[in-house]
């Protein structure tokens, strides 16, 4: 086993990117990010704790991740609130807050994205209605849904931005 020291690795012609036919060993930060969607089919009237359709278990102790979740909701009465929140490790990390009136607007958009190191092989999402009557519609194509993915190339926070 030797090692390269390299700054740039090109193709023959020195124009572009090199083929590796028989792939190659990444030990270091390079790699393409895993990325899951889940979709909820059906509508919820009722606080759901955690809403299982939407959750995702199997991650990595250690590794980070971003997770987004959006919603649509409609109000069935006057004045009307729900709450999406991420939860990971029995925490709450991100919360979203939807207030709906029913006779000003029909529907509105619940939507939270956070990036967290995992500490637990799961996490959830929790929808949560305060008051009011008010409806996650699932059963809208592509409106209510969460995307987990592996952040591989992510290293350590940092303070560098000004």
């Amino acid at each position: 086993m030797s090692d390269l020291n390299v700054d740039e690795i090109r193709d023959s012609a020195g124009t572009g990117a090199p083929d590796f036919p028989n792939g190659f060993t990444n030990s270091g930060t390079a790699g393409k990010n895993k990325w899951q969607r889940k979709d909820l089919t059906t509508n919820k009237t009722t606080t759901q704790s955690p809403l299982t359709e939407l959750s995702f278990s199997g991650l990595t102790v250690g590794k980070t991740y971003r997770m987004a979740v959006y919603g649509v909701v409609s109000a069935g009465s006057t004045s009307a609130r729900s709450e999406y929140y991420i939860q990971h490790n029995g925490v709450d990390i991100t919360r979203a807050r939807e207030d709906r009136d029913s006779t000003t607007t029909a529907r509105g958009l619940l939507q939270s994205e956070v990036i967290f190191t995992a500490t637990t092989t799961t996490v959830n999402v929790r929808w949560v209605v305060v008051s009011g009557t008010i409806t996650l519609e699932g059963t809208l194509a592509n409106t209510c849904y969460s995307i987990l993915e592996e952040l591989n190339n992510y290293t350590t926070e940092t303070t560098d931005f000004t």
